[in-house]
């Protein structure tokens, strides 16, 4: 008899989750589907997480609380989403919130008896993609399967209680209907109506039906008792000490004539770049991607070279020349993160510019840590899981910056202060509403756009009030699809509310 209960009580529980996944489902379509990404985002992904964390904490399921960490970067992009509206927000973040979500999903309940080393590659689901999908015929059978011993005598009353009520809500119904003319209308409009299947309402039914399928299959996965966390099986192929010791020496030695060389190229001022008659964009252009690929190809290499000697030893001199190298592939990323700076000075700040800086400065960073971390011989997968956490950090960072307007603010600042030009037509057609209060800045303090004959704002010679408006139009239309004559008749649902916008309806 225990043993049936403890049985009913799991698949009570396997029952749930898989409910669990079917309002999931149904609160996307509700919060999300169709939607701008605002307020109804932050509700769907913190339904998300706080059901699965009480559901598991509930169910005895949570085997990994490490995992809770990662509601830390989800909470942290989610809110990017209520307040910011620049095309990375947009477009990636919510990408690296489903991906957290699905790692916070698999990672939490994930079971360790055998205290193996972590390892991303032995968890199952990430082993076998397909493995949710196998678990969908226990899905059914707990959905629709019986035991007749157990359930049918309920079933048998239910049908009496339904054959015994049916009749006597008929009659009660039907004098009520002959004692009320408004509840016989209402009455009348529920009984007769037509079923108009139109095809987004089919879409919607097949797609929560997906969705629910796929995380009910899942959530079927990471509670199985076999999800279990495989050993990690080292197989590190061995190099050479000999040979990684000439290869990383003649490779310092070609780093260190490049750099030695071109010294006053790679770090050239304004007036050296002046003197030599170099033109900005070709100084601040050439040779900028294939010092990309130099710092790419010299980690990738390091990274081989490092994980051999940590398996399989190495001796002081391939650790100096190791952290030689790294030194000089960071002195090549301050001379490409020169050249950006220049280029930006002389023709001001876009978005690809700073994303291309700011990962200059996350390289740099990376280098100064693999160079510790050869100098002390630490194991290299805590190096590899510190530099994925530093990672996710630095898109937090990334994300929770205001990027258009910071961009907007320089340019605006560059043309007010210096007398730089100011390129309005990228400021209004490639950066998001967010720019809004930097372009009315630029505006009142004189700014002049200089329209061609086929600009109607420039023809009808209120350039500042048309410009202005088309900007509010344009951007918001850029976000959400829709048109409006002006800013202040923006109509949001309060499941797309955003802070950014809100905040411009009264600029």
């Amino acid at each position: 008899m225990e043993q049936t209960i403890q049985q009913t009580l799991k698949r009570h529980w396997r029952v749930t989750y898989v409910g669990f996944a079917l309002l999931v489902a149904i609160l996307y379509d509700v919060f999300f589907w169709g939607l701008q990404p605002g307020f109804g985002f932050v509700l769907f992904v913190a339904f998300y997480v706080l059901g699965f964390s009480v559901l598991s904490l509930l169910s005895d399921q949570i085997r990994h609380p490490k995992a809770l960490l990662l509601l830390i970067p989800i909470f942290i992009f989610s809110l990017d989403i209520l307040f910011y509206n620049n095309d990375f927000v947009r477009n990636w973040v919510m990408l690296f919130v489903a991906l957290l979500m699905f790692l916070f999903s698999i990672l939490l309940t994930l079971k360790n008896p055998g205290k193996h080393l972590f390892s991303f590659s032995e968890i199952p689901v990430l082993r076998s993609i397909g493995l949710p999908l196998t678990k969908w015929g226990h899905m059914f059978r707990d959905l629709f399967s019986t035991k007749k011993e157990k359930h049918s005598e309920i079933y048998k009353k239910i049908a009496l209680a339904l054959a015994i009520a049916v009749p006597i809500l008929f009659v009660f119904g039907l004098l009520f209907v002959k004692a009320d003319a408004v509840f016989a209308e209402l009455v009348g409009n529920i009984f007769n109506f037509n079923f108009i299947i139109e095809e987004e309402t089919v879409w919607r039914i097949v797609r929560t039906g997906l969705i629910t399928l796929f995380l009910g299959g899942l959530f079927y996965t990471v509670i199985d008792p076999l999800y279990i966390l495989k050993e990690k099986k080292f197989r590190v192929f061995k190099i050479d000490n000999t040979v990684v010791s000439i290869v990383l020496g003649l490779v310092n030695i070609l780093f260190a004539l490049f750099v030695f060389i071109q010294l006053n190229y790679l770090f050239g001022s304004h007036d050296f770049v002046v003197q030599n008659n170099i033109n900005f964009a070709e100084y601040a252009r050439s040779g900028f991607f294939q010092l990309a690929w130099v710092i790419a190809l010299a980690a990738a290499m390091l990274i081989v070279f490092y994980r051999s000697a940590v398996h399989h030893g190495s001796h002081t001199l391939l650790k100096l020349l190791k952290i030689l190298l790294v030194i000089q592939v960071g002195v090549i990323a301050m001379s490409a993160l020169k050249r950006m700076n220049i280029y930006q000075d002389q023709f001001g700040y876009t978005v690809l510019r700073l994303y291309v800086e700011w990962f200059i400065y996350f390289c740099v960073i990376i280098l100064t840590l693999s160079a510790v971390s050869i100098s002390v011989d630490w194991k290299f997968r805590n190096f590899l899981y510190t530099s994925m956490v530093l990672g996710v950090g630095a898109m937090c960072i990334v994300s929770s910056i205001n990027v258009d307007r910071v961009i907007a603010r320089e340019n605006v600042d560059r043309y007010i202060n210096e007398g730089k030009e100011l390129d309005m037509g990228y400021l209004v057609f490639h950066l998001s509403v967010d720019a809004i209060p930097e372009v009315k800045r630029a505006f009142d303090s004189g700014f002049e756009y200089k329209g061609t004959n086929n600009d109607l704002s420039y023809r009808e010679g209120n350039f500042k009030n048309i410009y202005l408006g088309n900007k509010f139009r344009h951007l918001h239309k850029r976000i959400s699809n829709k048109d409006y004559k002006n800013f202040s008749d923006i109509k949001q649902s309060w499941r797309e509310f955003n802070f950014g916008i809100e905040k411009l309806k009264n600029l």
